[in-house]
């Protein structure tokens, strides 16, 4: 992953804009951040497991909150979910226990956009340490290989003295 992909779903055409303006103004303070995506509920139809990382989603209805979660659970990726009641942190919770919860009432859009960047910058940490584990895989075995490669240099050194040594 290069660079994480965000989806901003929802209903309500304000919040979309006010995520995607504040993001615009975050990603030039910090130009890690990726830009979002976004798309209204009935676009998300065919949403594969590549085609995003981290999903935020408001201003669905109970129904179709549940068939968008349905949808995007199996991923695995991080869902950060805003909710107007508890009964819709309830379905979420029923629906993707992994989901991140906030409600509306309690959350700010700077909030908001603070707990998306930690969770950008979180899954660009884990994309380095899996890189870096990748490398650090790939150098002991060449330590392993270049270890072996040395002791059978001096396997073969001992027998061909004791050869010579005799001849």
């Amino acid at each position: 992953m290069s660079q994480p992909a965000v989806l901003v779903i929802s209903e309500t055409p304000g919040f979309s804009q006010t995520i995607l303006d504040l993001w615009r103004i975050d990603s030039n303070i910090d130009s890690k951040l990726p830009s979002p995506t976004a798309m209204s509920r009935d676009l998300c139809g065919n949403l594969s497991s590549d085609s995003f990382d981290l999903a935020i989603v408001e201003g669905l209805s109970a129904s179709k909150l549940e068939a968008l979660l349905r949808q995007l659970e199996p991923h695995g990726k991080t869902l950060l979910i805003l909710v107007s009641d508890a009964s819709d942190a309830e379905l979420v919770r029923d629906v993707a226990p992994r989901a991140l919860i906030l409600r509306q009432a309690e959350c700010s859009a700077q909030a908001l956009m603070l707990v998306a960047s930690e969770v950008v910058k979180r899954l660009q940490a884990i994309d380095n340490l899996r890189l870096a584990e990748e490398a650090l895989a790939s150098n002991e075995s060449s330590a392993i290989l270049g270890r072996y490669i040395a002791e059978m240099r001096h396997t073969i050194n001992n027998a061909l003295t004791s050869v010579m040594g005799n001849s």
